[in-house]
């Protein structure tokens, strides 16, 4: 995650010495804090916990894995009975990524002008080094894989920052597709244009954490509910005897960065950047023309008062397990939060955004089951119903009824295969009609996936046809249009 980079090179330069890592540090007490600490790290933390109800309730995040399964095709539950086929006509996914290709594939064109009163003022210099970063960093398919979040569950993410470690250390713009599931956003706002903070949430390994925070990182103790308790046994550098997670880089034999008594040791990290509206004062003499203090009638020096913003561009808290990481200013310039929201249809009152699962989920899962019952009722049809007398002298114990099999029967007995009627074509239609109704509803009528209709079908009418069946697509690109505007500035800045 780019912040985090950010957060280690401000944390190198505000502190000295690295080595603090290097020591294993006993596990089961608790991290000696700093003055302030307890209630920075409650609040961050509450901050946390209240944004994240109101996610589950508007964004109905609890059934965010369920989305995730609908979009993948995991419309059965994993063990079925063999007589029933889990038939999955995903056309939801096809609706997505179509609707997605449709949004993204237009080829951008950035103009950068020296001055913008002059239009033919353009710097062709900056405009190729923007053109190079932006097929670079791919922005356009992650511009296609937030509309596929936002299609899926309501609501897709972007960042933009500076990350200082990228290009060989010399650093470079990095542009990133942001699960949603990892961002917390102000529970008041609407939008993100006008939210007081955000705040980023990611689990990490222990070791990497203490690589990326040097100087605080080591008082971070594991989270067992991201952790494993370890089983097995390892004599530590300490004399402790427990197992020990190393990390998955860590070289066999070092303690640098260890976390012993765990097979697997993580913690939460909340990234936070928000407006902080402290101030500092100050008092300074004031001086004359000459350049000396002014004095009063009584030899006083004549202080200025001043006050001013202690966070001019916002403030930046990282904080994990109790432990605050960084705290200082927000790095991303011209004080924005680096993130920006991608929504495809008007979230009137609200943060979270609906997409196509949200809408439709019920239809496709309909449609798969009636698929499935028309296989396993035409499948039970072909096989027939034996009607057969007493006398036949067959063994129904051992008769396999398979197709074309050869019988033989007593003479005068009686033996037929009766077939029930066929299903009416409403029950076998029925699949359809769901998948068909739920084209409608997410804006693919039949006209816009070349289906023409009756009466003129001249080339004029054809192309008005189209055109219309497109405004639902019309207005998703109008909401996308305004994220890239911004993103494209962000980059520049």
């Amino acid at each position: 995650m780019p912040e985090i980079s950010i957060a280690k090179s401000l944390a190198d330069m505000t502190s000295g010495g690295n080595g603090a890592d290097s020591v294993a540090v006993d596990q089961t007490s608790p991290p000696p804090l700093r003055p302030g600490e307890e209630a920075l790290w409650l609040h961050l933390d509450n901050l946390a916990a209240e944004s994240d109800r109101v996610r589950r309730e508007e964004g109905r995040f609890d059934d965010f894995d369920h989305y995730l399964d609908m979009f993948y095709g995991k419309h059965w539950p994993t063990t079925m009975p063999t007589f029933r086929p889990p038939i999955v006509a995903n056309e939801l996914r096809t609706l997505i990524l179509s609707e997605a290709s449709d949004l993204t594939e237009a080829q951008l064109r950035i103009y950068i002008t020296k001055n913008p009163t002059v239009k033919s003022a353009r710097d062709e210099d900056l405009e190729r080094a923007f053109r190079a970063i932006w097929v670079r960093e791919q922005v356009d398919l992650k511009l296609l894989y937030s509309c596929c979040w936002a299609l899926i569950c309501g609501t897709g993410f972007v960042s933009t920052s500076w990350n200082p470690d990228a290009h060989h250390g010399f650093g470079d713009v990095e542009i990133v597709d942001v699960d949603p599931r990892t961002v917390l956003p102000d529970v008041d706002c609407i939008d993100d244009r006008k939210w007081l903070y955000v705040i980023r949430e990611q689990v990490l390994d222990i070791p990497e954490l203490r690589r990326l925070f040097p100087n605080s990182g080591w008082r971070v103790r594991p989270e067992d509910r991201w952790s494993v308790k370890g089983q097995g046994r390892h004599s530590g550098p300490e004399g402790l005897s427990s197992s020990v997670y190393l990390g998955p880089l860590t070289p066999g034999g070092s303690t640098f960065g260890s976390a012993f008594g765990y097979k697997k040791a993580r913690a939460r990290v909340l990234d936070c950047l928000l407006h902080d509206d402290s101030v500092e004062e100050s008092f300074e003499e004031i001086q004359g023309i000459d350049g000396r203090p002014v004095h009063d009638a009584n030899g006083n020096a004549l202080l200025h008062h001043t006050v001013t913003a202690k966070y001019p561009n916002g403030r930046r808290i990282v904080g994990a397990n109790g432990v605050i990481l960084y705290d200082g200013n927000n790095p991303n310039p011209g004080g924005d939060f680096g993130l920006l929201r991608v929504i495809l249809e008007p979230a009137l009152g609200r943060f979270w955004g609906s997409g196509f699962v949200h809408q439709t989920a019920e239809l496709q899962l309909a449609a798969d089951k009636g698929l499935s019952s028309n296989v396993e009722n035409a499948l039970r049809l072909n096989n027939g119903i034996v009607v057969a007398t007493t006398n036949t002298g067959l063994d129904f114990e051992t008769f396999a009824g398979i197709p074309a099999q050869v019988v033989q029967i007593s003479p005068g007995s009686d033996f037929k295969i009766i077939y029930p009627p066929p299903m009416p074509p409403d029950m076998v239609n029925f699949p359809f009609m769901c998948l068909d109704l739920q084209r409608r509803l997410l804006g693919f009528p039949d006209p816009r996936i070349g289906v023409g209709g009756h009466g003129n079908v001249s080339p004029e009418l054809t192309e008005t046809e189209i055109a219309q069946a497109q405004s639902a697509t019309r207005l998703r690109a109008r909401m996308l249009y305004y994220t890239v505007q911004r993103l494209a500035e962000m980059i520049f800045a």
